[in-house]
């Protein structure tokens, strides 16, 4: 079933008690029976074929069922590898971001998760990353050969781009947005990796260049395969990078100009083949996907720096991509080789435990969720 344009969208199930009627999916439903299937938010994953896999998540144990009409046909064939995804909770938008190609935009239903396709979309440009969205849902940030681009976003989640002083001395990465908006960072690699630090305009969300944090020469950053996060208070920056050993960059975030100062104890070592990284809402630990699992961390509040959590890393298997949910509660995970992974927090601890009936679905690719 291809995402939908607007035209088409009277013409979907919509009602909560006949999605599981509603036709076209090649994955099998279940009715939801008297609660909203986005009660718990939608998890989005990249599937083989050119399609996006699109799921409800059962607040109370974490378990996946898809939505009806899932999988849906994105406009772009490549294989699931060459995608990323991103949402915007703001707008209620899911995008696609197609390597060297072009970002895919959908407006999402809130009651039932089912996409359409924005009015411009698919907007032409080379990526080379994940766009990053900003807290206020109103601009886009995508990591491209000679920088970052820049884009407002309209109401309907349409991308127009923005004059924007975001060069770099490098292909970007990876990037992020502090939670409060004031700053973006961009991750720049292979060669000698670096961050760039960007001052953001309140009013154009254009970027002014501030300051280049250089990465010791071990370590190399991989566009397309790095990670990036902040913490929700906005005080520490993550990034995954590769050397012997896979490592883990954190930094201070100074909350006057934006500027990174290392964690003490960072680089921390991490599983060979670091990938994408998230924190919990709460910040309290970090979850990055690698070669060997799922590997976990907690967060010391005070300074940033991370402790390897008990049993960590999780799973036996190679994961590229991993996402927590708006609760704090569950871990998904996948990679080219495997479905979504599923796991439950310890909230006192970080450990992981696997959600029985996983692993779900036909995603191998991102992963991005919706609350």
């Amino acid at each position: 079933m291809p995402f939908l344009r607007r035209s088409s969208l009277a013409s979907l199930c919509v009602a909560v008690v006949a999605l599981s009627a509603c036709g076209g999916s090649n994955e099998s439903t279940t009715s939801p029976g008297n609660t909203p299937p986005t009660v718990g938010g939608i998890l989005y994953g990249v599937a083989p074929g050119g399609r996006v896999a699109a799921y409800a998540i059962n607040e109370s144990n974490g378990v996946l069922r898809p939505i009806a009409g899932s999988p849906f046909a994105a406009e772009a064939s490549e294989p699931p590898f060459t995608m990323s995804l991103s949402a915007n909770p703001a707008r209620s938008v899911v995008y696609l971001a197609v390597a060297s190609t072009n970002i895919e935009s959908w407006s999402v239903n809130p009651t039932t998760g089912v996409p359409t396709a924005t009015s411009g979309a698919p907007f032409a440009i080379a990526l080379n990353g994940r766009i990053v969205v900003a807290p206020d849902g109103n601009h886009a940030y995508a990591p491209i050969g000679t920088g970052m681009a820049t884009y407002s976003i309209g109401a309907d989640g349409a991308l127009s781009a923005v004059a924007s002083n975001s060069d770099s001395p490098g292909a970007g990465a990876a990037a992020a947005v502090t939670p409060n908006g004031r700053f973006a960072y961009l991750a720049i690699g292979p060669g000698q990796s670096r961050i760039s630090t960007f001052s953001v305009s309140s009013a154009t969300g254009a970027l002014s260049p501030m300051a280049v944090s250089t990465l010791t020469p071990s370590d190399t950053i991989i566009p397309g395969s790095a990670g990036m996060a902040i913490s929700p208070n906005g005080q520490f920056l993550y990034l995954s990078s590769r050397s012997t050993l896979g490592r883990i960059q954190a930094y201070a975030i100074a909350s006057s100009t934006g500027g990174l100062s290392p964690v003490d104890g960072s680089p921390f070592i991490s599983p060979v083949s670091p990938r994408d990284l998230v924190l919990d809402p709460s910040g309290k630990f970090l979850f990055v996907a690698t070669a060997s699992g799922v590997a976990a961390y907690s967060v010391d509040a005070a300074t940033g720096a991370l402790t390897s959590v008990a049993g960590s890393p999780f799973g036996s298997s190679r994961m590229d991509h991993v996402v927590v949910d708006a609760s704090g509660r569950f871990v998904y995970a996948t990679s080219v080789s495997t479905p979504i992974a599923a796991y439950t927090i310890d909230q006192k601890t970080g450990a992981l435990s696997v959600i029985a009936g996983g692993p779900f679905g036909t995603a191998t690719g991102d992963l991005a969720i919706l609350k």
